[in-house]
């Protein structure tokens, strides 16, 4: 990521847009350390970030997909990627994001291949005898 970023620059010709390696490593895995840092500490409980909810209402489906997070994490933009190739069925895909954040820690995400992704911290802990 951080030499694609670097030969970008250099290409277009940008200067004051640099990144040192950890600074693009840190943006890419902020997720990651949201959930290693409490375990560090030997805090104990879990994180719920997000839900989901889905109908199908006769021939039309609804989606929706609510996160919840700490309130400075609150700032959220709606960021489109299209990364055009031939012979491919997902051209482009949508999704809400963070400012610096290269992708959506929200996970929902709308595919132009007509895909809907969304993800759902919501456990279900009915146990079940299948052994």
């Amino acid at each position: 990521m951080h030499i694609g970023y670097e030969s970008r620059l250099k290409k277009e010709k940008v200067s004051g847009y640099d990144l040192f390696f950890k600074q693009i490593y840190y943006l890419t895995s902020i997720g990651d350390l949201e959930d290693l840092l409490p375990w560090e500490k030997g805090l104990e409980g879990e994180r719920k970030n997000c839900n989901a909810y889905i109908r199908l209402i006769k021939d039309q489906l609804f989606i929706t997909h609510g996160t919840h997070n700490r309130y400075s994490f609150l700032l959220r933009i709606y960021k489109h990627w299209s990364f055009p190739r031939s012979g491919v069925a997902l051209q482009s895909t949508s999704f809400t994001s963070r400012p610096g954040d290269l992708i959506s820690k929200d996970d929902f995400f709308l595919l132009s291949s007509g895909l809907r992704v969304l993800e759902t911290s919501l456990e279900n802990k009915v146990e079940s005898n299948l052994e």
